[in-house]
């Protein structure tokens, strides 16, 4: 069958099973890619704790549920308005500076945020305009990373990196709500 193949090569009922190797992780080998994936990952922990939080600063205030869904309401219109006009720019110029400039305007917000959360006015007016500004932060933040990976790492690792950045985006999405949930009970508690 094939008796040119070597005796490290595994055999199943007289045909050769091709022997894999394994990629060891190639694709955070890559520079960039590790310094890359450890800014989304921070920045999505990050973006994740300020809407539970937000949240819960805005349920505080309302008292009303419905409080809560014009929070994603707000973040979410611009997102989608904004993400087709903001993907054809991300084609036309540099895409670090539009990153650049978006996480800008995301720093921004959450500093408005902390203003708004120490003047202690009991009005959400203020925050639902941060959020529609971060919203849009967000349409531009999208486009620009998701073209990103693929000029840091090769096309042969490509696959290992995108399945790793998901990975490691959905659990930052799951660890950081998680997380501040557990603050805050810890200092109702104390």
């Amino acid at each position: 069958m094939c008796a040119a193949a070597d005796s490290s090569t595994p055999r199943f009922i007289g045909f050769t099973v091709p022997r894999f190797t394994p990629l060891h992780n190639a694709a955070l080998r890559q520079p960039g890619f590790l310094p890359f994936l450890t800014a989304r990952m921070l920045g999505m922990f990050a973006q994740q704790m300020q809407a539970v939080v937000v949240a819960w600063q805005v349920y505080g205030i309302t008292r009303d549920p419905i409080s809560l869904a014009y929070v994603g309401l707000a973040q979410f219109l611009p997102m989608l308005l904004l993400l087709i006009p903001a993907g054809d720019l991300a084609d036309r110029i540099s895409r670090k500076r539009m990153l650049a400039a978006s996480w800008s305007v995301a720093a921004l917000c959450a500093a408005l945020l902390l203003w708004l959360s120490t003047l202690g006015e009991h009005g959400v007016g203020g925050i639902y305009a941060v959020l529609v500004l971060f919203g849009c932060s967000r349409a531009f933040t999208g486009p620009a990373m998701q073209s990103l990976l693929p000029q840091i790492v090769p096309r042969e690792h490509l696959a290992q990196a995108l399945a790793t950045n998901s990975m490691l985006m959905r659990s930052a999405a799951i660890a950081a709500p998680y997380w501040v949930a557990c603050c805050l009970g810890w200092a109702a508690v104390n």
